[in-house]
């Protein structure tokens, strides 16, 4: 059974040539579209996997998209596929529920391995977005200076736990968790959860 994806880009060339490679590559492309409005209203009928999605668009960021879809469809892959390589950006992305950040000049070889990798559940980049994610984080002996508790308040935080969830499951208080949050920010030297959590499984820590 082949796997839906619809495309979001006010680009007609970029679109061909998505829809082009994703048929080569055994997906189905179950709708492309240039405007926002027109993926949301097909969003009420139909359920594909995965969507990918620009993020300069002629009617709504990208991002907020991203972040409406997200809502509204929990279980929904959805990647940015953008010309825009700003690490805040990225974050962005990752803070409104993005499954992965791919930029258009990546590697066409990168793009599909990318795809089902998201699928299977995995945050997803190219190989130029996961360098300017970790050009500014800490480096991998970070690890090091990590607890065993700490990594397991992170192990949690990667799983979608919130801080009170977490407390029950640890037998911490909430204050506690909170702290083990602050600190693990401090250690990797980033300023959220979602960057946090994309430096972690980059770096295989979880």
């Amino acid at each position: 059974m082949k796997i839906d994806i619809a495309l979001l880009d006010d680009h007609p060339l970029i679109v061909e040539g998505l829809r082009q490679m994703l048929l080569q590559a055994g997906f189905n492309i179950c709708g492309t579209f240039q405007r926002a409005e027109d993926l949301e209203k097909f969003l009420t009928e139909h359920k594909p996997a995965l969507v990918l999605i620009d993020i300069s668009l002629p009617d709504k960021n990208g991002l907020d998209l991203c972040r409406e879809l997200r809502k509204k469809y929990p279980k929904l892959v959805i990647i940015i596929l953008s010309s825009h390589a700003e690490r805040s950006r990225i974050v962005q992305a990752l803070e409104n529920g993005a499954n992965g950040y791919i930029l258009k000049n990546s590697d066409l070889g990168e793009l599909i391995p990318n795809l089902r990798a998201a699928l299977d559940g995995e945050l997803v980049f190219c190989r130029n977005t996961r360098e300017i994610m970790l050009s500014q984080s800490a480096s991998p002996a970070a690890l090091l200076k990590i607890t065993r508790r700490e990594k397991d308040v992170l192990q949690l935080m990667a799983g979608g736990r919130t801080s009170a969830e977490i407390a029950e499951q640890l037998f911490l208080s909430p204050l506690t968790v909170e702290t083990h949050r602050r600190n693990l920010l401090q250690k990797v030297n980033v300023k959220n959860a979602a960057e946090l959590i994309a430096i972690a499984k980059e770096n295989g820590w979880i």
